[in-house]
């Protein structure tokens, strides 16, 4: 979208590109993103994950189900403001976890 934005904008030394660009202005364009139609190599590659990358986000997000589940309160926007005002939050660290070398921090709403 920056490359069409670039070249309808032109107003560099190139006469003839300068031309086009203002014939150009005259229509509409709209970009679609058509999957495995052109460049299936690089479509393919933009998908692909490290095995590193995957187990990182799957990490992530079992500990982003254990947080809500722990505490299901700071994740409803109105309950977090409410604890947060009234100082009743407190952030806690646990102890890393040797597989994965990872500090999980929770935040532990006291009643």
């Amino acid at each position: 979208m920056k490359k069409i934005y670039k070249i309808l904008n032109y107003d560099g030394p190139l006469h003839a590109l300068r031309e086009r660009t203002q014939e150009l202005q005259d229509y509409y364009f709209t970009c679609l993103y058509l999957p495995n139609t052109m460049m299936q190599d690089a479509d393919a590659l933009s998908r692909y994950y490290d095995p590193l990358v995957t187990m990182y986000i799957s990490t992530a997000n079992a500990y982003h189900q254990q947080d809500e589940y722990n505490c299901a309160g700071v994740y409803i926007e109105s309950v977090f403001i409410e604890l947060m005002q009234n100082n009743r939050y407190t952030l806690r660290e646990s102890k890393s976890i040797a597989s994965s070398n990872v500090i999980k921090r929770k935040i532990i709403a006291s009643n």
